[in-house]
């Protein structure tokens, strides 16, 4: 029959000594001050236009007044999304 030996006491880590913290040097970047966004009329045309040769809008266009309300909105709706980011990279 094998004989458990006793455990001694455990040993305890030796508390490192923390290095004193040291004052950031890095200076903050300036933030850029964003210009407030305001719709260009000639910018949303020429998005329109083109959405509507790439065939956004789909085959063809309802002929109820209804269907056509709501493709005319979505068209705007992207060429204002497209517009935004034109002046997000220009400005």
């Amino acid at each position: 029959m094998a004989t458990k030996k006793k455990a001694g006491p455990k040993k305890r880590a030796a508390k490192k000594k923390a290095a004193p913290k040291r004052a950031s040097t890095r200076t903050k970047k300036p933030k850029k001050v964003k210009v407030p966004y305001e719709p260009n009329a000639e910018r949303l045309s020429y998005f329109m236009g083109q959405l509507i040769q790439a065939g956004f809008v789909g085959k063809t266009i309802p002929k109820e007044s209804k269907g056509k309300k709501v493709a005319s909105m979505a068209i705007r709706q992207m060429a204002q999304q497209l517009d935004r980011q034109v002046h997000r990279t220009v400005t």
